[in-house]
């Protein structure tokens, strides 16, 4: 979907196509940190002050450094790729990239292998998709969580402003004609 994106509407198609779906994920992973540790904390606001400052932080720490560890393993790839002639360790290692790394190593592959890498990756996201979600699904606890409390309810709603105003964000903040903006771009099936 993303080559099509770029192919047809640019660069800018692209980063508001990403960037809608990093939001949520990052969103979705804090909101799963607190349901996990829900019941650990006295209060979201008051004895989870300093856990939330270290979550954010450590999430800032990952989209400083992230990128560039991801630059230089997409490099490492490439070059290896090129040297040996074969693409065959390359699903083994993008898998590793994934797990340490997350959503850096995916933005930085190498442009020239990433279709061939799609392909040898697709039956193994259809087989650990679901079931990653029926782990996260079967491990939370929604009895320890008090959907009466005022503090449960202020941080979703916090959490839900920001996830809309960052796709709000994201799509003010590209450049481009009016057309590419407005979406009214040429679709065609892949």
């Amino acid at each position: 979907m993303f080559k099509l994106l770029l192919k047809q509407g640019g660069f800018s198609a692209a980063v508001v196509a990403i960037t809608g779906a990093l939001a949520p994920m990052i969103v979705g992973f804090v909101i799963s940190y607190y349901i996990f540790n829900f019941p650990l904390m006295s209060s979201l606001f008051i004895g989870g002050t300093l856990t939330a400052t270290l979550l954010i932080l450590y999430i800032g720490t990952f989209f400083l450094f992230a990128p560039i560890i991801g630059k230089i393993f997409a490099y490492l790839i490439s070059f290896i790729t090129k040297k040996l002639n074969t693409l065959d360790f390359v699903p083994p290692v993008i898998i590793a990239i994934i797990l340490v790394f997350a959503f850096a190593a995916a933005f930085q592959t190498d442009r020239e292998i990433i279709h061939k890498i799609e392909e040898s990756l697709n039956p193994l996201i259809w087989i650990f998709t679901p079931i990653f979600f029926v782990y996260v699904g079967l491990q939370i606890n929604l009895r320890a969580i008090d959907f009466a409390s005022l503090h449960f309810w202020a941080l979703s709603a916090v959490l839900l402003v920001v996830a809309i105003a960052t796709k709000l964000l994201a799509g003010l903040s590209v450049k481009g004609t009016k057309k590419e903006k407005n979406g009214e771009l040429q679709w065609t099936e892949m």
